[in-house]
């Protein structure tokens, strides 16, 4: 092979690399697209099956009582079990 291509001209051996180099880069593409429509397929399913399924249950959860109810604040008992407990012999130990 070696000695075939040093009995060409210098014009043959710049054709060669340059038919070469675009053989490669074709080969590239092809496979980039490929990769890129496997990519979208993936991410399609990615989109049904993650997001679809919490934007049901964001218009499930809208669909309820909207304007929500006002809630009414209620504090915490000081017996709660939420409490700090309180040193004996204070004003809040008599409660």
């Amino acid at each position: 092979m070696t000695r075939w291509l040093a009995n060409r001209a210098v014009r043959t051996k710049v054709l060669l690399v340059v038919a070469i180099l675009g053989v490669v880069a074709v080969a590239g593409a092809a496979l980039a697209s490929v990769r890129l429509h496997e990519l979208k397929t993936e991410a399609k399913a990615l989109y049904v099956r993650g997001l679809l399924p919490v934007a049901g249950l964001s218009e499930a959860a809208m669909s309820r009582r909207w304007p929500p109810a006002p809630r009414r604040w209620v504090p915490p008992s000081p017996r709660s079990p939420a409490a700090p407990p309180t040193p004996p012999g204070s004003p809040a130990a008599a409660w």
